[in-house]
């Protein structure tokens, strides 16, 4: 019941800001890019209305592995896919290297703000999504 709740809600906020699909935008600017759907998704992390169900979901999905499943499954991979969609498009452009596996590359900036904000681990930002962006896009070796 929760996780029909907030699927609704998650459609039903999408169609009052005119979103009836939607995809990563595709600028030609991959970080850029990125950090712009990135913050949105802080905006949202810090929202109310879906902060408390997306707790909630996440705790009850770890103790009950069906709804786990289902949430995955259901919401969670679709969105990821749309990462791993902009960032083939970067690699089809020579804008990231041919051999990377865009879904392991994705967890690069996703899985820390993720855990960030499920643990309470340190706050969320626009400038830490913005450096994990920075961080997985550019490493952390010395560039020159």
């Amino acid at each position: 019941m929760l996780l029909d709740a907030f699927m609704d809600l998650g459609e039903r906020t999408a169609r009052e800001a005119g979103h009836e699909s939607y995809d990563i935008p595709d600028t030609g600017d991959l970080a850029a890019d990125l950090k712009q759907v990135l913050r949105a998704t802080v905006d949202e992390l810090l929202d109310p209305r879906f902060e408390i169900p997306a707790r909630a979901l996440a705790a009850e999905g770890l103790v009950n592995e069906p709804l786990g499943a289902e949430f995955v499954a259901g919401l969670l991979e679709p969105q990821l896919q749309l990462y791993v969609k902009r960032l083939r498009s970067a690699q089809d452009k020579g804008d990231l290297r041919p051999d990377i596996d865009p879904r392991i590359a994705l967890e690069l900036f996703v899985s820390p703000l993720a855990q960030r904000w499920l643990q309470h681990t340190g706050p969320i930002s626009y400038a830490y999504t913005d450096t994990l962006v920075d961080y997985a896009l550019y490493g952390l070796a010395p560039r020159g």
